[in-house]
């Protein structure tokens, strides 16, 4: 959940900056560029260096809020440092690490290590770690759309799945996958008051939206937008990953390609039917999944991408119900 200018700086490169006489180590430092720049994160280094790191950045923290720490999830410390900076509301980014550590410091199996991921995430979602204002940071997805949003006056706020943050192929289960869009979307709700929110993803992403709405509404939501709606999965035709949709109060777009191998269209067709006014659907003549259009349509992915923002502009503004 990342947006604007940020810097990054790591205590053991260099406590002096560019030969200025300037230390990194000085917390006066850190307010100083998070008075210029949007945030400033503190990374970390090896296991010899996480006490000064960590003391840098509560001393930075007593000074600005526009600071947050890296943390790694290979570290078997980690979890208690975690705990130990939930109560200071701080913005924590959890990577695995890449460090050579000893193994009575740090996880020496991969899976491990992943698994520990999952699980400081998973604490960093949970309405304890959040009510203080602990907040897990993200990467950023699907840029290309996003900027063609910003374009036409639609902010977005980008997020990632826990998996997709560790590099994984395997999808999340819907407890952590729901939570996870349930943060991102009060964290959107909590920067900008009062502005109209849709929620949505692509692929994965839509799926797990509608899922978290189904379960109880997303607060300040108006509507749902998704981006190739998984209905099946490939070759197997089917809509038992639709019937959620039936406990969703608000209404939903769906963006659909005729060549999507996740979305047979007849099936889709019966899905709508069943939703009735609270579903609305566009669809791309020969765009796949990924609304990427075979060149011999005379088309291009990029016209695709500019078409996609345009229908998403134009269906909050008028079939949402909002008026410019």
């Amino acid at each position: 959940m990342e947006n604007g200018v940020k810097f990054r700086q790591k205590l053991q490169q260099g406590q002096v900056c560019l030969g200025t006489g300037i230390s990194f180590s000085d917390p006066t430092v850190t307010e100083a560029l998070s008075s210029i720049l949007d945030f400033v994160w503190i990374d970390m280094e090896s296991s010899p260096y996480v006490d000064p790191t960590l003391a840098l950045y509560r001393r930075a923290r007593s000074r600005t809020s526009r600071v947050g720490i890296a943390l790694q999830a290979y570290l078997y410390r980690t979890e208690k440092d975690v705990e130990s900076l939930i109560p200071l509301g701080a913005a924590i980014r959890i990577v695995k690490g890449a460090y050579l550590e000893p193994p009575d410091v740090a996880f020496p199996k991969k899976s491990d290590v992943d698994a520990n991921y999952y699980k400081l995430c998973v604490r960093l979602l949970a309405p304890d770690a959040r009510k203080p204002g602990a907040v897990l940071h993200i990467a950023t997805h699907d840029i290309a759309l996003a900027d063609r949003l910003a374009a036409r006056d639609v902010a977005t706020l980008r997020y990632q799945f826990p998996y997709m943050e560790r590099g994984q192929s395997r999808t999340d289960p819907p407890s952590v996958a729901t939570a996870t869009v349930r943060a991102a979307t009060a964290e959107a709700a909590q920067l900008f008051p009062g502005v109209p929110l849709f929620a949505g993803g692509k692929s994965f992403g839509g799926r797990m939206t509608s899922t978290a709405a189904s379960l109880s509404a997303l607060p300040d939501v108006r509507g749902l937008v998704f981006v190739g709606f998984p209905l099946h999965p490939a070759g197997r035709p089917g809509t038992d990953r639709a019937v959620h949709l039936d406990h969703v109060d608000v209404p939903m777009l769906f963006l659909q390609g005729t060549r999507d191998a996740l979305c047979d269209l007849e099936h889709l067709g019966r899905v709508l039917k069943r939703l009735g006014k609270r579903a609305t659907l566009h669809l791309w003549d020969g765009a796949d999944h990924s609304f990427h259009v075979l060149k011999r349509s005379g088309r291009t992915d990029e016209q695709v991408l500019d078409e996609l923002a345009d229908a998403i502009t134009g269906w909050c503004v008028t079939g949402a119900g909002l008026r410019r």
